[in-house]
């Protein structure tokens, strides 16, 4: 799936080195820390695990200090995963309107691999420039020939043979000139949702 909708650059970024060292530096924290751990066991005054109980400490401050480490890492611990919860949160509140979630609204996801043709209207111009709608629509619909586009500024007969070239065409939230060349070329007043395309007119049809 990776090849028929990533692009270029960013699988350039994922193959390149950077994020091979990325993942050693990882492993090696990793490895260090599960050294550490080794290293703090070997050094319990009782090595029979099966024997160690609350008196199994050399001293009272030492039982002290490793009562008070547990109690700070566990505190720690408590705040990093609720953290990180609150973040998740904030990332769904955050991506609320983000395209994957707009398309899941009008239509489900395919996860068969076909060759149908798609068009994605897409009305925020940045998502298009940037690629991100294509590789949206071609992982969402699980196809190479999903396209997205936003500039549709040409004459009805253009605005016909841009659609001509599509079997579907989906559009998750409002794009006025879509919408206005539509009702001139097709006499359709469209909406956001799914529809075949055929020579005349725009049907509204979910996907197979």
């Amino acid at each position: 799936m990776y090849i028929l909708s990533m692009p270029r650059a960013e699988a350039v970024v994922l193959a390149g080195f950077e994020r091979y060292l990325s993942t050693m530096i990882i492993l090696l924290i990793l490895l260090s820390a599960a050294t550490l751990v080794i290293t703090l066991d070997e050094h319990f005054k009782e090595q029979d695990f099966n024997k160690r109980d609350l008196r199994s400490f050399s001293s009272l401050p030492a039982k002290k200090c490793y009562q008070y480490a547990g109690m700070f890492f566990f505190t720690f611990s408590v705040i990093g995963v609720n953290s990180e919860i609150g973040g998740m949160h904030f990332n769904d509140r955050l991506n609320e309107h983000a395209l994957p979630q707009l398309l899941k609204q009008v239509t489900p996801e395919i996860n068969q691999l076909n060759d149908q043709r798609i068009l994605l209207v897409d009305a925020d111009q940045d998502d298009v420039n940037s690629y991100y709608a294509d590789f949206v629509a071609r992982y969402y619909f699980f196809t190479e020939n999903a396209d997205a586009k936003e500039a549709f500024n040409v004459s009805p007969d253009q605005f016909k043979d841009i659609n001509s070239q599509y079997e579907y065409m989906v559009m998750p939230k409002p794009h006025q000139t879509y919408q206005k060349l539509a009702q001139k070329t097709y006499r359709e007043n469209i909406t956001t949702g799914t529809y075949q395309v055929s020579e005349n007119d725009l049907k509204r049809k979910t996907l197979p």
